[in-house]
């Protein structure tokens, strides 16, 4: 299964057979990015128009039963460090990025950026933030998990990278550019 997000919904696809199933509908906003915490069972995802991350169990009977882990202001990024059980999501208009307990105690900033928008750890080995900016610099840069160490680590040029991933068994960092639709 793979777990995706569009515009005000979360669907899920069957890989073994091409079926796509709506878990949620219209919630009122883009959905950017989207995030499993497979120990707890919780999809968390961000709504950039309604200024709020919110999480549901996943699987669940009742997947309508939403709840609020914190607001925000034009939240995009998010991801889950499932090894230090902590959320981190980034603020699109403020360029902040936040990190929080999974109960969503200790909410603290990280740190500022440029106009941040995607994002992703890696938990596994070096343990790096991975963010994109797309204010006057357009990069994919990096910091430690608490914020230190903050350097470009790709110029994208004029690229808007609207998505990151990592590929633990090979040890690569994949993106998408939105202008390019690469």
């Amino acid at each position: 299964m793979i777990i995706l997000s569009g515009d005000s919904n979360i669907k899920v696809l069957n890989m073994d057979t091409g079926d796509v199933s709506y878990v949620l509908t219209d919630l009122q906003s883009n959905i950017y990015s989207i995030d499993y915490d497979y120990r707890n069972m919780y999809i968390y995802f961000p709504r950039f128009d309604q200024n709020d991350v919110l999480r549901f169990r996943y699987p669940s009977e009742d997947v309508s039963n939403l709840e609020t882990v914190t607001v925000a202001d034009k939240p995009t990024g998010l991801a889950i460090d499932p090894v230090s059980n902590h959320l981190y999501w980034t603020e699109q208009s403020k360029g902040n990025l936040y990190r929080s307990n999974l109960d969503w105690s200790l909410k603290t900033l990280i740190l500022q950026d440029d106009i941040i928008f995607a994002l992703t750890i890696d938990f596994r080995g070096s343990k790096w933030l991975y963010y994109s900016t797309l204010g006057t610099n357009k990069t994919i840069s990096r910091s430690r998990l608490d914020g230190t160490e903050q350097h470009t680590f790709v110029d994208v040029k004029v690229e808007k990278v609207t998505g990151i991933s990592i590929d633990y068994d090979s040890g690569r960092l994949y993106w998408m550019e939105n202008v390019e639709g690469v």
